[in-house]
């Protein structure tokens, strides 16, 4: 006689190990720091799932590119947090965040004088069971705060594995935009982090 053995309990407790490590290239000699604070951009006052998350870690973490000396300031900063969600919660949070980015095009950007940020789903597949994938266009700006041509652009990627949400949001470093494939790279990372942790 067989038995298939119990699914594995969702956990109710994040551990740091559930957290990606940066490759040493990367590594901008900072360390990460955990602590409150928002987890994503603001969404027009959007709080996609939030009266479903059973427990939630977040941590900000600066990174440089591979090949920028010691001496350079960091080339971004990550906004990485990790949610569980009551048993089919995940997959609702990503549903309500699509739908929180669709109804939210623009709106007005922090800083004087005014300027306007706009948010943009894109295609994503290929990360964990599902995910989301959107950026924030904001125009850059002078040392007086007025637009000098151009925009800011931040990718912020949410993916879910069972009912876990890993979200990275690329927030830069003194005005720079997300680096595509860096950000790609390191959401994989982050994944497979996670995939460790719940095995």
């Amino acid at each position: 006689m067989t038995t298939t053995p119990p699914a594995a309990a969702t956990p109710t407790t994040i551990p740091d190990r559930a957290f990606f490590v940066l490759p040493a290239a990367n590594d901008a000699g900072t360390g990460n720091y955990f602590g409150p604070g928002p987890v994503l951009p603001v969404l027009c006052g959007a709080s996609p799932g939030d009266e479903r998350v059973v427990a939630q870690r977040a941590r900000s973490l600066p990174y440089r590119r591979a090949g920028a000396s010691a001496d350079e300031v960091p080339s971004g900063n990550y906004r990485h947090s990790i949610t569980i969600y009551r048993s089919g919660g995940a997959g609702a949070a990503l549903a309500e965040l699509r739908a929180a980015v669709r109804a939210c095009p623009e709106q007005p950007a922090r800083g004087t004088p005014p300027a306007t940020v706009r948010q943009h789903l894109l295609p994503d597949s290929g990360y964990g069971d599902e995910s989301v994938l959107f950026e924030t266009r904001t125009p850059y700006r002078d040392a007086n705060g007025d637009p000098s041509g151009g925009d800011e652009v931040h990718l912020i990627r949410a993916v879910r594995v069972g009912d876990v949400v890993s979200l990275l949001w690329e927030q830069g470093w003194e005005s720079t935009s997300t680096e595509r494939a860096q950000f790609d790279a390191d959401s994989r990372r982050a994944v497979e982090a996670v995939r460790r942790w719940l095995d």
